[in-house]
């Protein structure tokens, strides 16, 4: 059985809506799928109200800190209508917008002509932007070549 259950969407740093996602799945013949954006779970529902024969399972990809690094734990099978859950969801946003914020004012002394409006201009139907949009910002712009070339300089 073919399956797949670390997808990511436009509510996170995902390229693709939900929708798109599970029409990719479907011409893949999979048989599964979990949407597990980082620390959000908004798009579960979107994908849930689609009639599709692929059984969809909910899941995320959680932040968390071990030993003083950045991890990320993928969950799945939970009730994604959970008030605690929400609540945990909507701190890590939080953090996640202010982050990113923080890497843009970073790239700005720097020397890079980026700006979050920009960023929000690029990406409008994105709900919690990545290192990765900040990534293809800077290549839009002409000052890296790829992704691996933006994360290794």
């Amino acid at each position: 059985m073919r399956v797949d259950f670390h997808m990511h969407s436009t509510f996170s740093d995902g390229v693709e809506t939900p929708e798109q996602l599970l029409q990719h799945a479907s011409e893949a013949d999979l048989k599964m799928i979990a949407l597990t954006d980082h620390d959000e779970i908004a798009g579960i529902d979107r994908m849930l109200q689609i009639n599709s024969s692929i059984q969809i399972i909910t899941g995320c990809e959680f932040s968390g800190h071990y030993k003083g690094k950045d991890i990320h734990i993928l969950g799945y099978g939970f009730n994604h209508h959970d008030e605690g859950l929400q609540k945990f969801i909507d701190f890590f946003k939080e953090k996640r917008e202010s982050r990113i914020k923080e890497i843009i004012s970073r790239c700005i002394a720097h020397g890079y002509d980026i700006s979050f409006s920009e960023l929000q201009a690029l990406y409008p139907n994105t709900k919690s932007y990545g290192r990765p949009h900040v990534a293809r910002l800077l290549i839009d712009h002409g000052y890296a070549k790829d992704v691996q070339d933006v994360f290794d300089g």
